[in-house]
């Protein structure tokens, strides 16, 4: 730990000397010591609903829903949700992004990446079982952030803007398909998943006719 003190020290002069360098601690892994700590953000009301998941299933699942070319979105969501936990004063504004990329992965998923808003809005709301009164208040917390006014949230109003946001971002990705081909083998013996096509559907082999003479 002395030399993660140092570390952070030097990061610290180092980013006041010059302003173009930066270090974020996030994670201490020493396997051999036992140690494996991550420098994560609490959040009560998230982290109970993850009191019950499997992380290494969800995780693995969760892997192979963010590959193929629609992977982007759901990676800029995930983002936006990082900065929600981090970033107390913009919470809304983050929460609601990250649904907003949702919503464009889901129109890209039908087909619906040229329709107007409305339409992408009305194809997300079904696909994912969403009230669009749910989506509404969070919107409406984050329009005054998105035109660079700014909010006051009290600590209640923010962990329903988590419980939310995090329910709708649930449950659209637990309906969303795996990308065909994307598909992941369990674990590899070096611990990383490994990607694997997915199988070709099976189809019945024609017979061919047979030559042979039938004899009375």
């Amino acid at each position: 730990m002395r030399e993660l003190s140092r570390l952070h020290a030097r990061s610290n002069t180092s980013h006041r000397d010059s302003c173009r360098e930066s270090l974020e601690l996030s994670r201490v892994l020493c396997q051999s010591r036992g140690i494996d700590y991550v420098f994560g953000i609490d959040v009560p009301c998230i982290a109970e609903q993850g009191n019950t998941v499997n992380l290494q299933e969800a995780l693995s699942t969760l892997r192979e829903k963010t590959l193929g070319p629609d992977g982007v979105f759901l990676h800029r969501c995930f983002n936006d949700l990082i900065f929600a936990m981090k970033h107390a004063d913009d919470t809304g504004f983050y929460c609601y992004r990250a649904i907003e990329s949702l919503r464009h992965h889901c129109a890209s998923l039908h087909g619906l990446s040229a329709a107007d808003r409305s339409k992408q809005w009305k194809k997300f709301r079904e696909f994912a079982g969403i009230e669009e009164s749910t989506l509404l208040a969070i919107k409406s917390a984050a329009d005054p952030l998105r035109h660079g006014n700014v909010s006051a949230v009290s600590s209640e109003e923010r962990a329903k803007l988590f419980s939310s946001t995090w329910a709708m971002v649930g449950a659209y990705l637990a309906v969303i398909p795996v990308p065909a081909g994307c598909h992941l083998r369990p674990t590899s013996p070096e611990g990383a998943d490994v990607l694997t096509p997915s199988p070709p559907s099976e189809t019945p082999q024609a017979t061919a006719p047979s030559t042979r003479e039938t004899r009375g």
